[in-house]
């Protein structure tokens, strides 16, 4: 069907559903993944197929508040329509379309928490329930930490800013000592540990405030919501509302987070990439209402046509063989080398060989070894693999390519042997013998 992936391929499908076939629980999002477990052995489902139906229910929640959303800061038709279709529209809708990842809770605890500031000012539940909710975003994924600045901004001006000297002291007082405690835990450590570099090092050749860094992240915003940057252009930048302190904190946790967090698949990691700038597309939808009349329609009905345009065919490449072409562009084709410590032709390959394809996979490694015949690494999948599809014509090369450079490799002469003897290349077979008799 259009609402599963039909190949786990974009994205980390594959590591998702081999950990819940072997029932190991990921230290991120780890009541998401019981979840999933309990759904898989209470309908008797295979991993991928819980991980479609969870993300399809959690899409729910998710249209619901980008409607509520927009109904509540809305006057108008065009803007209601706008603010939701932006929200809809952002390159979240992909993760609810049968999507294998554990990042479906995320947008709806940000959509929700948005929801219940906006009600902050007049509704004490409101505003309690979404400083709890922020608060708590940490407990459902740690990118869910990018709540907690504007929930603690909630708390501070509507519960704690008018209130005497001695309140305000004791609050800044909680606030340092759950400082003082993370430095004394150790939580500042494992932060900067996800954190990149500022400027790079031996084994991050990628650093915070890098060329490189910079135009890969903006290359990812591009990706997830093609509609921002223009909206942010062409309004002026009018869209950055100062009456929702809150949104323009959580926005720019979002923006902070997407520049500084080590997603070593830079813009590969479009989910990663949606997910941060989703604050931003935040920010920007409910400012739609409030830009002057005569200049909101050329705005926001374009944005809508963009942000439509490419959330539809994402949704329908993911769920068709199309996805196939598309893991090949997006991972070989990338041109900035961000992500230099794994072969990206390898990773293909061994996607579609666990899908069973293997013509597919061959081909891909036989093009990237045409481009670099010295990579031991595709000349030695390229034998294994097709070796255990009994193309031997392709497995004898591939496996002497990587003799030559390493003549101490064991797996690539048995590869190399077991293809001479299938083809019954006798002499071959004594030649090779011969040289790696000792």
């Amino acid at each position: 069907g259009l609402l599963r992936q039909k190949y786990p391929f974009l994205g980390d499908g594959h590591v998702r559903s081999s950990e819940l076939d072997n029932e190991l629980v990921h230290s991120n999002g780890k009541a998401y993944i019981w979840l999933i477990m309990f759904v898989s052995r209470s309908f008797d489902l295979t991993s991928v197929e819980s991980f479609a139906i969870v993300s399809l229910f959690f899409g729910i929640p998710f249209i619901y508040l980008s409607l509520m959303i927009g109904r509540d800061i809305s006057t108008d038709r065009l803007s209601r329509v706008s603010v939701s279709v932006l929200l809809v529209s952002s390159g979240i809708l992909q993760l609810y379309a049968g999507y294998v990842e554990v990042y479906p809770p995320l947008p709806v605890l940000i959509l929700l928490f948005v929801w219940l500031g906006l009600k902050a000012k007049n509704s004490p539940l409101h505003r309690h329930a979404a400083i709890l909710l922020g608060l708590g975003g940490l407990m459902i994924h740690p990118l869910g930490s990018i709540t907690i600045l504007p929930a603690l901004f909630l708390m501070w001006r509507y519960d704690v800013q008018h209130r005497p000297g001695t309140i305000r002291f004791i609050f800044l007082g909680i606030l340092g000592a759950g400082v003082v405690v993370a430095l004394t835990e150790g939580s500042i450590e494992k932060i900067v540990s996800v954190l990149l570099p500022v400027l790079p090092t031996d084994d991050k050749p990628y650093g915070m405030i890098t060329f490189q860094n910079l135009s890969e992240r903006l290359n990812g915003v591009i990706l997830a919501a093609p509609a921002l940057l223009p909206i942010l252009i062409l309004s002026g930048f009018r869209v950055i509302d100062t009456g929702r302190l809150y949104v323009l904190i959580l926005a720019g946790s979002g923006l902070a987070g997407l520049f500084a967090f080590d997603f070593v698949l830079g813009s590969l990691d479009w989910d990663l990439m949606s997910l941060m700038s989703f604050p931003l597309t935040i920010m920007v939808a409910l400012a739609i209402p409030v830009l002057p009349k005569q200049t909101r329609s050329s705005i926001a009905i374009p944005a809508c046509v963009i942000g439509l345009l490419n959330t539809v065919p994402w949704i329908w490449i993911n769920a068709t063989d199309a996805s196939i072409r598309r893991l090949e562009d997006i991972t070989m084709g990338e041109q900035t080398s961000y992500f230099e410590s794994h072969n990206t032709a390898v990773r293909v390959a061994l996607a579609f060989r666990k899908e069973e394809m293997p013509q597919e996979a061959i081909s891909v490694l036989k093009r990237a070894a045409q481009k670099d015949p010295t990579n031991l690494d595709l000349q030695y999948n390229l034998a294994a693999i097709a070796s255990e599809n009994y193309d031997f014509e392709t497995t004898i090369p591939a496996a002497r390519a990587v003799l030559r450079r390493e003549p101490w490799h064991l797996e690539a002469y048995k590869l190399l042997r077991g293809g001479l003897i299938k083809l019954q290349k006798k002499d071959e077979i004594d030649t090779l013998l011969a040289q790696h008799s000792e």
